[in-house]
């Protein structure tokens, strides 16, 4: 539990520290949550998160509440610090390419 809480709040700082600050949901558990701004905004994140072979799950409307749009991914006690970083540093890229600046 200590190391699943210690990469939650690894990859939590990691997001905020790179502009995602208004988009990472609130949360303490394994889950994190991006929030995006629309139908496009997230298939264009979900896509640029795949090729670099990083998977989440999509929610939108009707499968999420109207107006909300957001990744999910989980985190796990086996993550290593190289996987920490790539995530964040992977997210860090997107957020640039997308123009989410």
């Amino acid at each position: 539990r200590e190391r699943l809480a210690a990469n939650h709040a690894f990859l939590k700082a990691g997001l905020i520290d790179a502009g995602y600050g208004d988009h990472v949901h609130r949360s303490d558990r394994q889950i994190l949550s991006v929030v995006t701004e629309s139908d496009a905004a997230t298939v264009a994140f979900r896509d640029a998160c795949v090729s670099r072979g990083i998977h989440g799950s999509v929610f939108v409307p009707p499968a999420a509440p109207e107006g909300r749009h957001f990744v999910r991914f989980s985190c796990h006690a086996e993550l290593s610090e190289a996987d920490l970083s790539r995530f964040v540093d992977s997210l860090r890229e997107i957020r640039v390419s997308l123009g989410w600046t």
